[in-house]
């Protein structure tokens, strides 16, 4: 019966089962928690620890009764004692005080699950952990970080737009060709670079194919040539060439069969069949949509089932992994962009659905990352801009990928994946006034986020969204923004997990609509939550980081629920995007 916070932090140290209306307070806050329920993991108590429980006679979950809750937990009398939680996939979990009628509570990471009272009574009950310190070595998976730098090699090409680049994987260099010195349009290139990692050199072959731009080129790793084909001249002449490039010289093929000539189309080579693969682009008389095969011989076109819509300035990959060309953007016109992803297996184009893909482009690149099983995706233009931003594909998912570095935004420029020094290699491009001399490198080892997902919305027609604002660098202070929170939600609770996999026991993601946050999902485990203070439509976490080298590889999930009193939800809350946070 005392309302002192005191006695509550006796009982607690005495190791009492259960303590009842609890009084807890900080500087700020006080509050009386129905139940506190001693539970195994140690703490500073001893080797025990607390949660607490809290009962409502209500039909439907309110967002202010998960704050209530979530306040006890950021109490500091409590919040200090805390260790790993009982249910570690779990922040806030309902049930009813008997069986629930044979079922089992679900195990959401952001939901609660309602019960009726033995009484019949409609009610529920609500129990909630939070952890002040990770065991982070312990429960997180190791994960794998980059970031962009500049290169300044002695030597360098000409400022290009529209050039292409291939690694040669028997010499181990980047091969480029061809672009334009856009806007001035004066050249039109002809000359042949390799990058070795450090340096350009310029190449001298006795044969040169016609000076070019916005032309298609893929490494056949079976034959170990680079493989040019299309683009157009100074002349705005559209060039139906098939060329090959044997590290010495050139070499025009002149098959039986040819697509027809074009620009702003996309290959890569299916290391599995051994084609290189042809999609798309534009020629004399419209864009395309047709599928081309190159056996190093000779063209064939293909006829799939399904293709996607008629496009230019897409862009490919071949993940090796899966053993499919993938297929990301490009438009059918000046004005209609896709954001789109299509994967072909040698017989049939299929589109793969996925939420939080990057937004529609032209004019972007893509490669394949054999370091890491992943296709990496940089830059293009949309209606307004040249995009500087970096996503990575993985077979499953789109993950926007956030550095320390970044280049500038950058479309129409030329992209390889050096497989010896596992790095990302940009160069040229143009930044919306003038063509780019640059070359840019993605690897290495350096602290990321990567957001993936999407959220639903809130009352003000926006979901909110995580945006990383600090690197997750040791020995520093990470911080990661909740954005587009309505006035309506005073507060975010930030859900903090080891997994983007399975939460509780349930595959992720997890469709959160017939638990009563419609339209809304789940993208990772919550081990742990924070709530954050509402300032001005965003809140920001920031997480100080020790300066530990155990702690290097380590990689958490993220994702915010705002506590939006004026959303039309049964529970009246929305979700964000989720984030991974890759600790170097």
């Amino acid at each position: 019966g005392s309302r002192d916070p005191d006695a509550t932090l006796a009982a607690m140290h005495k190791g009492a089962d259960a303590i009842v209306q609890a009084p807890l307070r900080n500087h700020t806050f006080f509050g009386i928690a129905d139940v506190l329920l001693r539970v195994d993991p140690p703490s500073a108590l001893g080797n025990h620890t607390y949660e607490p429980v809290d009962t409502k006679l209500a039909t439907e979950t309110k967002a202010g009764a998960l704050l209530q809750l979530l306040t006890y937990c950021e109490l500091p009398q409590v919040s200090v004692l805390f260790s790993l939680p009982r249910y570690g996939d779990t922040s806030v979990r309902i049930s009813r005080t008997a069986d629930c009628g044979g079922q089992r509570p679900m195990q959401s990471p952001l939901l609660l699950r309602r019960c009726r009272m033995p009484s019949g009574t409609p009610g529920f009950f609500m129990r909630a952990v939070l952890l002040t310190s990770l065991p982070l070595p312990l429960f997180a998976a190791l994960a794998t970080a980059q970031n962009w730098t500049l290169a300044t090699p002695a030597t360098s090409p000409a400022a290009a737009t529209f050039p292409r680049m291939v690694f040669d994987v028997q010499r181990s260099v980047c091969v480029a060709f061809g672009g334009w010195d856009a806007p001035i349009g004066n050249v039109v290139f002809q000359d042949t670079w390799e990058w070795n990692g450090t340096n350009w050199t310029r190449r001298s072959p006795a044969t040169v194919p016609d000076e070019r731009e916005s032309h298609m080129m893929a490494y056949d790793l079976g034959r170990g040539r680079t493989v040019m084909f299309g683009g157009q001249d100074f002349n705005f002449v559209l060039l139906g060439q098939t060329w090959e490039w044997n590290g010495t010289n050139w070499l025009n093929r002149q098959p039986a069969n040819a697509p027809s000539a074009r620009i702003w189309g996309a290959m890569a080579y299916d290391v599995q069949r051994g084609r290189t693969v042809l999609f798309g682009g534009e020629d004399a008389n419209s864009r395309l949509n047709d599928t081309w095969e190159w056996d190093g011989t000779n063209w064939s076109q293909r006829s799939p089932a399904t293709s996607p819509a008629v496009r230019a300035n897409h862009a490919m990959a071949y993940d090796q992994a899966r053993g499919r060309t993938v297929l990301f953007g490009g438009a059918a016109s000046a004005t209609q962009f896709f954001n789109d992803t299509w994967e072909y297996n040698g017989t049939n184009w299929v589109q793969v659905i996925t939420d939080g893909a990057p937004p529609a482009r032209v004019d972007h690149q893509i490669v394949y990352d054999s370091a890491r099983a992943r296709c990496v995706l940089f830059g293009g233009a949309d209606l307004l801009i040249e995009r500087n931003d970096t996503w990575e594909w993985n077979g499953t998912r789109w993950h926007r990928l956030f550095t320390a570095t970044t280049p500038p935004g950058n479309g129409a420029m030329a992209m390889a994946y050096d497989s010896v020094r596992n790095r990302t290699v940009v160069f040229g491009g143009f930044d919306g006034a003038a063509a780019l001399g640059t070359t840019w490198q993605l690897g290495g080892n350096a602290a990321t986020f990567r957001t993936f997902g999407s959220g639903c919305l809130g009352s003000n027609n926006l979901p909110p969204t995580l945006v990383p604002t600090a690197m997750p660098t040791l020995g520093t202070t990470s911080a990661l923004t909740v954005t587009n929170l309505p006035a309506a939600a005073a507060f975010a609770v930030l859900a903090i997990g080891f997994s983007d996999q399975v939460s509780g026991g349930n595959p992720l993601p997890l469709n959160l609509t017939s638990l009563g946050l419609t339209g809304c999902r789940a993208y990772t485990s919550a081990e742990a939550t924070v709530l954050l203070p509402n300032v001005g439509g965003t809140a920001t976490w920031n997480f100080s980081l020790p300066n530990n080298a155990a702690f290097a590889g380590v990689r958490l999930f993220q994702q915010a629920l705002s506590l939006d009193t004026a959303v039309a939800r049964p529970i009246q809350a929305a979700t964000s995007n989720a984030a991974e946070m890759n600790l170097r």
